[in-house]
């Protein structure tokens, strides 16, 4: 009896494309005895959870959120900021400047020829000291508009519940998502950061958390002050805390 094998109806085309059978999905239905086709599987996997409407009701765009007034303004003058972080005269000029009036990335060579930060006598930023090792070829420029099918700036803040994991029942709101449309923060987008837990009744709680220490200190000064910042950071999770802020004001 086991050697009859199994009989099963299925209703497939005559023709098939071969390149796109790799993707396609079928199954073996013992019970009905039959094969359920792609199309149909997909379907009711789909459909057998109200899918669309949770990734709606757990969706909250940052942009769209109401403005609030922005009490954390620069304190210092432009030049000083830019020194602070490491702009250099290459990055306005070469870098900058064409996105400010071009609406678009320089395009430029992926290696890098310019001297060693250990063996100048001027200061570099810090992350100029760490190189990286790949090969020197000339790639195509990919860009989420250019290449938005396989990218995307498109960006969560907070938790990330799993949508295909929820199990909401009816009158209870799924989890929600917290998006930004790029990871690059406008001053306008952090204020409402700061203020998250008002501009979603709570379900969003930001906490800001202080990253200076006395200059003077030194380098143990910063060490007391990264394992203090671990320490609150992680308490402040068990707080219930989704959104920390990092903030040098």
């Amino acid at each position: 009896e086991s050697q009859r094998g199994l009989e099963v109806e299925a209703d497939l085309p005559d023709t098939t494309d071969g390149r796109d059978m790799a993707v396609l999905l079928k199954r073996i239905d013992l019970e009905q005895g039959r094969i359920i086709d792609d199309e149909e599987l997909k379907r009711n996997i789909s459909s057998a959870r109200p899918y669309r409407q949770w990734i709606e009701q757990s969706r909250q765009h940052l942009e769209n959120l109401p403005e609030v007034e922005d009490s954390e303004g620069l304190r210092e003058s432009l030049l000083h900021i830019q020194q602070a972080f490491g702009y250099t005269q290459e990055d306005l000029k070469f870098i900058l400047e064409p996105m400010a009036s071009n609406a678009e990335e320089a395009t430029g060579s992926m290696g890098n020829d310019s001297p060693l930060p250990v063996l100048s006598d001027k200061d570099k930023p810090l992350y100029n000291y760490f190189k990286q090792l790949f090969a020197q070829v000339t790639n195509p420029p990919i860009d989420p508009i250019r290449e938005e099918i396989v990218m995307s700036t498109m960006s969560f803040i907070g938790p990330r519940p799993n949508l295909l994991g929820m199990d909401v029942k009816p009158g209870e709101e799924p989890p929600l998502r917290l998006e930004v449309d790029q990871p690059v923060l406008t001053s306008a987008n952090l204020a409402k950061l700061r203020q998250i837990d008002k501009l979603t009744n709570g379900k969003f709680r930001a906490l800001v958390l202080d990253i200076t220490f006395p200059a003077a200190e030194g380098a143990e000064g910063s060490k007391a002050a990264l394992a203090e910042l671990c320490a609150r950071a992680e308490a402040s999770v068990g707080e219930g805390y989704n959104v920390l802020i990092l903030s040098d004001r």
